[in-house]
């Protein structure tokens, strides 16, 4: 009879809770993608967000584009670590890197 924590939310395996997340998180790829957000940005938040729900104890989560040679690539691997350093759950509540912002479509 505890007071839930999103973190803990977004982690539970329950089957109603799990598709809740993937609902929540299909509305904020769609909103990122209705204000122009660069797809390679959508498709890295949802990522992140999703593998530090599956990990909320590990600290070591590497960017889709990490090891790749290609300039945007790299731009996006940077801000993707940014954002993991601050933190999945800060973003959640509008705390994001302002490196999102560099990366180019």
């Amino acid at each position: 009879m505890e007071e839930e924590k999103v973190q803990h939310v977004m982690s539970c395996p329950h089957q109603s809770v799990v598709l809740q997340c993937k609902i929540g998180l299909d509305k904020l790829q769609a909103g990122l993608v209705a204000i122009g957000t660069p797809q390679p940005v959508t498709e890295a938040i949802r990522y992140g967000i999703e593998q530090w729900s599956l990990a909320l104890d590990q600290m070591s989560r590497r960017a889709p584009t990490a090891g790749s040679l290609y300039g945007p690539d790299a731009v996006l691997t940077s801000a993707y670590w940014e954002q993991h350093r601050i933190g999945w759950f800060n973003l959640c509540l509008g705390r994001i890197s302002k490196k999102w912002a560099a990366v180019t479509r």
